[in-house]
């Protein structure tokens, strides 16, 4: 049987621009409840006064997959970029609150490439000018696969640009991984965008199309599409989900049925959602009990501890290594058998 590395599909880099980075998070943003959280999990509530923030975040996601990897729990990460937001005119939206260039993603996973597999995915706006040739660019450079937030960036799935697209990332075999469901961490500009059926087109092209979080609603008033999505996966053998932030206090609720159901569980690849904290809650059937829950919400790595959480709900082994196949032999360029070492999977 075929060994794979165990890779977290859905990991996100971010900063203030410190050193010329480039990235971009608006105040209002970084002053935000959820954002004040997230600084304070990671160890960075301050670093923006210090003008380290950009170092400081990217140190403690390598501290926490360092961790991760010699305990046995993942070999790598896809870590995306995040681009601005366009108005249906090309326009560049004069609201910005998130900005990851796909440039320093690229840098940051070459510098980093002795320490795992760290696969870079662009992110490139359909309607920004010259979007084909950007995206051809970055598929040339070695990019994993193309994310879209479709609710927070604007995207019309249907808008003859997005399909230009489809066409591009369907000649190359690169994945594109979009958002389904709610979203809380920026501004949802086009709810409906997140409705995993928009993307038939794209499915029908022959597009490996990997709906993060499953199409699930996050707060109690989101849009709900967990039964389009499966429905999906069921009719498209190149329509996937990933699992990303189904360990957080508004989605545990729906792993149980998604691992109840067969043939939606193997189309499933695994994805944390980092930064996002992982909660292991106790109050659900067939999920960890309250000793075991207080055990997990002990493991210090956030990575770690997306994976010994779905290991105690039941995911399979297979899942944390599922993707591999769906990465594009020219991502996979320079990573022969033996630049990644597969170390026992660790118990919790």
């Amino acid at each position: 049987m075929k060994s794979y590395p165990r890779l977290d599909f859905h990991v996100h880099l971010a900063g203030l621009g410190n050193n010329g980075t480039r990235n971009f998070i608006s105040s209002g943003t970084l002053r935000s409840l959820l954002f004040v959280i997230l600084r304070m999990q990671l160890g960075i509530l301050s670093s923006h006064r210090k003008n380290r923030f950009d170092a400081d975040y990217a140190r403690k996601l390598l501290t926490d997959f360092t961790r991760a990897q010699s305990a046995g729990f993942l070999d790598g990460l896809l870590v995306f970029a995040h681009d601005q937001v366009f108005m249906d005119d090309g326009s560049v939206s004069g609201c910005q609150e998130l900005f990851v260039p796909n440039s320093y993603v690229f840098l940051f996973c070459e510098r980093h490439r002795s320490q795992g597999l760290f696969l870079p995915v662009m992110s490139v706006h359909p309607y920004r000018l010259h979007a084909r040739k950007q995206t051809e660019y970055w598929i040339q450079k070695g990019a994993a696969a193309m994310k879209w937030l479709p609710n927070s960036q604007n995207i019309d799935p249907g808008d003859k640009r997005s399909e230009a697209i489809f066409e591009i990332l369907e000649h190359f075999k690169i994945p594109l991984i979009v958002h389904s469901g709610g979203e809380h961490t920026v501004t949802n500009i086009r709810p409906k965008f997140g409705d995993p059926r928009l993307f038939r087109r794209a499915l029908r092209r022959g597009c490996n199309v990997i709906f993060a979080h499953c199409g699930t609603s996050s707060g109690f008033l989101d849009f709900n599409w967990l039964n389009d999505f499966a429905a999906l996966v069921k009719e498209f053998p190149n329509a996937w989900g990933d699992t990303s932030a189904l360990c957080s206090l508004g989605r545990t609720r729906w792993i149980g049925g998604l691992l109840s159901d067969s043939d939606v569980a193997v189309k499933l690849i695994h994805g944390s959602d980092y930064p996002i904290p992982p909660i292991c809650l106790p109050f659900f059937r067939n999920g960890p009990g309250f000793k075991k829950a207080l055990e997990l919400q002990a493991v210090s790595s956030l990575f770690a501890r997306d994976v010994a959480i779905k290991r105690e709900w039941g995911f399979p082994e297979s899942h944390f290594s599922k993707g591999w196949e769906l990465i594009p032999e020219s991502a996979k360029k320079g990573i022969v058998a033996g630049n990644w070492k597969k170390s026992k999977p660790s118990n919790f």
